[in-house]
């Protein structure tokens, strides 16, 4: 048995081998548990030493490795592995006395993670996404001028969204702001989302593709009665038109007019006018291919009147682009 500074096993050692212990260097030849096998590269341990069947472990890298010298990482950088030799390297986030952590990529784009007593914060690019405002109690969602604050409590109210009068810069698909009526169709405050190439109110949106029937009705029709039925905030395409008296005949044209001249005299909208009788009457011919562009009024007008007619009622359908 031989004694060492600090191991103790039975059986020789090979310090100076120039290749690696096989299955016979066991008991037969003199090693045993423990005993050390080292090459020019490599350092094995004997864990079985049975005749024949012998066991040796490479522990070269066991609590080994050319470590990258601490003059070479910088002060609060953040080590990673480097699946080599060195063990660890140097990364390009670190974390500060304070314990900001601060990761970037190659193109020193970052995100920092701020721990604070009352406000914690996360940020990127510069901007604040998240933030905890204890003053109000408040979760702050978003960067400055389009910030979305969250309630902490059921008393507050659900969302406070500043309205703004500029599309937002450099958008993405998706994204929705509230706009304060500048830039929308109504001009009249809305949400906003881009599309990809351009900006479309969500009211809108949410109007699309939908029919509309308008109903006018009137009493002792005469020839030369105006009366307006609707006014168009969307462009529409114009779908069918009926009419119907309690008796005789009540001839009638739909025409478009312009926002700021609805008594002037418009554009019919009808290829021809509609003669409405007892028995109901409809079209679907219109001018224009029944398209009618947004910001005009509808207006209806009686052409004729025969058979002395005391009601009419006239129905008009259309659908929003």
């Amino acid at each position: 048995m031989r004694r060492n500074a600090r191991v103790i096993h039975a059986g020789k050692d090979n310090l100076s081998a120039s290749a690696p212990p096989g299955v016979t260097d066991d008991s037969a030849a003199g090693y045993g548990p423990g005993s050390v096998w080292a090459t020019a590269a490599t350092l094995y341990i004997c864990l079985d030493a049975t005749t024949g069947a012998a066991v040796w472990k490479d522990i070269s890298a066991v609590g080994g490795g050319d470590v990258t010298a601490g003059s070479n990482i910088a002060d609060h950088a953040i080590v990673r592995g480097d699946g080599g030799a060195k063990g660890v390297q140097a990364s390009k986030s670190t974390i500060s006395d304070a314990g900001v952590v601060t990761h970037k990529d190659g193109s020193g784009n970052a995100v920092v993670i701020t721990p604070h007593a009352t406000q914690p914060s996360i940020s990127m690019l510069g901007d604040t996404l998240f933030q905890y405002v204890p003053g109000d109690d408040f979760v702050q969602l978003g960067k400055a001028g389009v910030t979305i604050f969250v309630p902490q409590d059921a008393v507050s109210a659900p969302l406070a969204i500043a309205e703004r009068s500029s599309e937002p810069s450099a958008p993405i698909s998706g994204d929705i702001y509230l706009d304060d009526g500048t830039n929308t169709a109504s001009g009249k405050p809305s949400f906003r989302r881009y599309t990809g190439s351009a900006w479309e109110d969500i009211a809108r949106l949410a109007a699309k593709n939908r029919t509309i029937t308008k109903i006018l009705y009137i009493e002792d029709p005469v020839a030369a009665d105006s009366f307006p039925i609707a006014f168009l905030a969307d462009d529409v395409h114009m779908v069918q038109v009926r009419g119907v008296t309690d008796v005789g005949t009540v001839t009638f044209n739909i025409e478009r007019r312009t926002t700021d001249a609805p008594d002037a005299v418009g554009t019919d909208v009808l290829s021809s006018d509609l003669p409405a009788v007892a028995a109901g009457a409809s079209t679907t011919a219109f001018a224009a291919s029944g398209v009618v562009v947004a910001e005009q009024w509808l207006n209806c007008n009686i052409t004729s009147v025969a058979t002395s007619p005391t009601k009419v009622w006239i129905a008009l359908e259309y659908t929003i682009d």
